[in-house]
């Protein structure tokens, strides 16, 4: 477990890494939506920044963080699901390098219509190239789950995609090296 010195550090280096990217401004809502369409094929692969982070944590507490409109609100440091369908949570769009990371998200699923399944994932490329995902179709604690980047990426985001009447909390996420 992280002490608080090294969770504010963390989360000023984000906060310093997303200022630098120019993708969030202080108490902004929603400014874009995350894509769904493939890119064409034969498009070039993505330019990587000059700075690449090899971990990437958010804390709601101190972080902005990009939700879909009228599909979760921060309130006191966490983010909330409406209950409405969409993007819960997506960004922060950073570089990251090549590896395999655990994806560990703070929250829980607090209800879920049966048959329904929130959906966990690490993308890039505007969200047309998934580097790996989970779907939770549970009550309870958001597991966490590894995901491989086979090379440096750029505009890296952690999405929550909910269904319409799931009731889901977070407080923070982190990705971070596999040993």
């Amino acid at each position: 477990m992280k002490s608080t010195k090294q969770l504010l550090m963390i989360s000023l280096i984000a906060v310093a890494l997303s200022a630098c990217q120019g993708s969030e401004e202080p108490g902004s809502s929603a400014q874009q939506s995350p894509s769904t369409e493939q890119a064409p094929a034969g498009n070039p692969p993505e330019q990587v920044a000059a700075v690449t982070v090899r971990s990437l944590a958010k804390n709601f507490a101190v972080d902005t963080v990009n939700t879909q409109d009228g599909v979760g609100q921060v309130q006191d440091g966490v983010l909330t699901g409406t209950g409405k369908a969409g993007y819960l949570m997506f960004g922060p769009y950073v570089p990251l390098a090549a590896g395999t990371y655990k994806v560990q998200i703070n929250g829980k699923v607090e209800d879920i219509p049966p048959g329904q399944a929130v959906t966990l994932d690490v993308a890039s490329g505007e969200g047309t190239v998934v580097h790996g995902q989970a779907a939770v179709t549970e009550v309870g604690e958001i597991p966490s789950f590894d995901v491989t980047l086979a090379e440096d990426v750029t505009n890296v985001e952690v999405r929550i995609a909910v269904p319409e009447g799931a009731k889901v909390t977070v407080r923070s996420y982190e990705l971070s090296p596999k040993s």
